[in-house]
């Protein structure tokens, strides 16, 4: 029984405009992106970067409501000591 040649999968040149598209989201998502001004090096090894809750995607924020409760309750019971 003779072998069949084996076939090559077929690369075309064009990528269909993909590597356009690429470059525009990748141009866009830097430009939404706010500077934020650097930590203090004790406070970042501390407390680390502060998450705004309302900036997190609905889903997250429900996932994480116990925690974030908890946290804020922590954080009430803590002022109490200072």
């Amino acid at each position: 029984m003779p072998k069949l040649p084996v076939k090559r999968p077929y690369i075309p040149k064009d990528d269909f405009g993909v590597s356009q598209m690429m470059a525009i989201i990748e141009v866009a998502s830097r430009s939404h992106r706010p500077v934020e001004p650097p930590l203090h090096p004790v406070d970042e090894l501390l407390f680390g970067k502060s998450v705004e809750v309302q900036s997190l995607h609905p889903d997250i924020r429900e996932i994480y409501s116990g925690a974030f409760q908890q946290l804020d309750e922590m954080d009430k019971v803590s002022l109490l000591w200072f």
